[in-house]
């Protein structure tokens, strides 16, 4: 079975007085909708630039 999702964390940290005062935090949890429900995506991403003619099929 494929993983269906990533978890990252970061912490800020500014670099001068224009990034901010003070680190912060930043987390994010991502779904990847093409392993969840493959039937909602019905083109592969691959292809994707044959589809919008930028590149020709071989």
């Amino acid at each position: 079975m494929a993983v269906t999702w990533q978890a990252s964390a970061q912490v800020i940290i500014p670099l001068n007085h224009a990034g901010g005062t003070g680190p912060g935090f930043r987390a994010q949890l991502l779904y990847f909708l093409d392993d969840l429900a493959p039937s909602l995506v019905a083109v592969a991403p691959s292809s994707w630039s044959r589809i919008a003619g930028i590149v020709p099929d071989r």
